[in-house]
């Protein structure tokens, strides 16, 4: 599982799937495999954050460290770009 996964998890509580689906019109099997570790898309992620009224931002900090943690070579390529804006900046 995720770290947004299980965040997701803990934030829907005792609601069931059903709920959120016909708050969000995320589909519960959508629902189910963002809490199984699967990244929503932004627009998703956005419609979730409204929906448990947790700030969009801290939700994508989230999805951030899950993301580069399943791929790191991507995490590796925005580090040396961070870094290379650093040494030589405009």
């Amino acid at each position: 599982m995720s770290e947004l996964g299980d965040l997701l998890k803990r934030f829907r509580g005792e609601s069931s799937l059903f709920e959120v689906e016909k708050a969000t019109q995320v589909s519960r099997a959508q629902l189910m495999r963002y809490e199984k570790g699967l990244l929503p898309k932004e627009a998703t992620l956005r419609k979730l954050a409204d929906y448990f009224e947790v700030p969009y931002i801290e939700l994508r900090k989230v999805y951030y460290a899950d993301y580069f943690r399943q791929c790191p070579e991507e995490r590796q390529a925005v580090m040396a770009c961070f870094r290379s804006e650093q040494e030589h900046p405009d």
